[in-house]
């Protein structure tokens, strides 16, 4: 095991137990003393060949864990709530990065197919000129609707229903594709 390894093994545990934080101490020098007092002990345990000094240090760490156990479970629980919070900060902030993200998709995608109506209005309306309204057709009346007096579509059997779709040009699978091309064409 590395000298690097070790130590990160050594802060890991002994972070563990001295796990105090600022608004445990009364004054800003009390706190740096017990910074100053972890680390001598991290580097102690880490690099120091003489097993009496870590003997020692591995005393003062069960003496400050017996001493402040209910201290060390709190500061502990408030570690882990504001991980969680950190990583749920997180997660709402790639979420909102994704939401935007699709909505500046769909914005550009809305923007592209208006400049490509313009466009095909623009080219509709130039290809009409030089066209004089006499050299139109007049517009025919709509037809008028016949009364049907056969069975209703729904009541056909599946086989005549397919046959007058096929005959008429339609088919429900055109209506599915169709709204499965404008979904993914938005998504797009």
């Amino acid at each position: 095991m590395s000298e690097l390894d070790r130590e990160v093994r050594v802060r890991k545990d002994v972070l563990r137990v001295f796990n105090l934080r600022r608004e445990n101490f009364a004054t800003l020098r009390e706190y740096n003393d017990y910074l100053e007092k972890v680390e001598d002990i991290i580097f102690d345990l880490a690099y120091s060949n003489d097993n009496e000094v870590k003997l020692k240090r591995q005393r003062e760490i069960d003496e400050f864990k017996q001493v402040n156990k209910n201290l060390i479970a709190k500061n502990r629980a408030l570690q882990e709530n504001e991980y969680k919070q950190k990583k749920l900060e997180e997660e709402r902030k790639l979420m909102e990065a994704e939401e935007r993200k699709e909505k500046e998709a769909v914005h550009k995608h809305l923007q592209e197919i208006t400049m490509q109506e313009k466009q095909e209005e623009k080219a509709a309306s130039t290809s009409f000129m030089g066209i004089f309204p006499s050299q139109l057709q007049k517009r025919q009346p709509a037809p008028k609707m016949i009364i049907q007096t056969a069975e209703p579509y729904s009541k056909l059997s599946k086989e005549d229903q397919r046959r007058f779709e096929r005959a008429a040009g339609y088919s429900a699978s055109f209506v599915l594709e169709r709204a499965n091309q404008e979904a993914y064409r938005l998504v797009l």
